[in-house]
């Protein structure tokens, strides 16, 4: 019970910090895999849903009631946003999407978006260029094997700076070749 509400403790800050901290890439997504237990398998996608859904009774001895989650955004970490209420409402469901062997959740707060089917919300919302993904790299390979986690971030507003700067170099490199071009043709 100790070990599990540690895990759920600085896995909720990682998300809190990373939801809207000051990174240039935000925290889209995060899921549980291992190879033990396949995702492919809809039983095995079943349990890994069941065990990384956080805030369970079983695993801590006591769990808060959906309306006491606030108590959550009041751990430690102080210099970091509260976890949207609806975010906070899909971490303690069982986690249900299936992307890349893994069974997670998204942590965008777009309800709209968001339903609680298996399809992957990665794939769906984000292109290949817009996406990163972080695994835990201090595991044992055994670790690794047993149980996984796998942080995917939004890069957008990276690819949108790039995007920016990309135009207004094709800008001055348009006014260099004009003045360029207006110069010789007066000789």
């Amino acid at each position: 019970q100790e070990q599990r509400a540690w895990y759920e403790q600085y896995l909720q800050g990682f998300i809190r910090s990373h939801l809207s901290g000051p990174f240039a890439w935000r925290l889209y997504w995060v899921g549980l895999g291992s190879t033990t237990f396949s995702p492919n398998n809809e039983s095995s996608a079943e349990f890994l849903g069941t065990l990384a859904q956080l805030n369970q009774q079983q695993w801590l001895g006591v769990s808060l009631p959906k309306e006491e989650l606030w108590r959550w955004d009041s751990e430690g970490f102080a210099n970091s946003n509260p976890i949207p209420q609806e975010v906070k409402e899909r971490l303690v469901s069982p986690w249900r999407e299936q992307c890349l062997g893994f069974v997670g959740v998204p942590l965008y707060s777009d309800s709209a978006a968001y339903s609680m089917s298996t399809a992957c919300s990665v794939s769906d919302q984000l292109r290949c260029n817009e996406v990163h993904y972080e695994m835990p790299m201090l595991q044992t390979r055994l670790e690794a094997d047993n149980v996984n986690l796998l942080f995917v971030f939004d890069t957008r507003p990276i690819t949108r700076s790039e995007a920016g700067l990309s135009m207004l170099q094709t800008f001055f490199i348009c006014v260099a070749l004009a003045v360029g071009a207006i110069s010789f043709s007066r000789d």
